[in-house]
């Protein structure tokens, strides 16, 4: 539901605060020696936690909107545009596009467009205009392995 993106951002924006200053070894050293180990701990995966702080950090923290703004967007249509906009040089997240181009994605991921239709929107903005060059695959019904063959 939408309303669990404007919880997983308020939930971000805590456990970027214990990550940031080590709050978790506050608790007990011995038991939460890392964050991943305090994030285990509450029942969440850590790449969970992981995707959550990231989306705060670039949405909110550095796109500037605010939770409120993002509630109504789907947590998997900003992850497909995310890498779009956002780069992480020495660690810390920066916009790779103009706020005016910020803007216009946020406002597709905020449409009615499907995720899958959004992802090619996205993949599309990054190569550009071209002639698709299809790649066909075959799959082994017994062990599951894909062979690609090109066109």
């Amino acid at each position: 539901s939408l309303a669990r993106i404007r919880i997983g951002l308020e939930l971000a924006k805590r456990l970027k605060l214990v990550r940031d200053n080590k709050l978790y070894k506050l608790l007990d050293e011995k038991a939460y020696p890392s964050f991943s180990r305090y994030i285990e701990s509450l029942g969440i995966k850590y790449s969970t936690a992981a995707q959550i702080i990231s989306l705060f950090e670039t949405f909110v923290l550095v796109g500037e909107y605010t939770i409120e703004e993002l509630a109504e967007i789907s947590y998997h249509k900003l992850v497909q545009i995310k890498p779009y906009l956002f780069e992480k040089k020495d660690g810390e997240y920066k916009l790779s596009k103009s706020k005016s181009e910020l803007k216009k994605w946020v406002k597709e991921a905020g449409s009615d467009l499907s995720v899958n239709d959004l992802t090619i929107k996205v993949k599309e903005a990054e190569v550009g205009p071209h002639d698709h060059q299809w790649i066909h695959s075959k799959k082994c019904k017994l062990c599951k392995i894909f062979e690609y063959e090109k066109n």
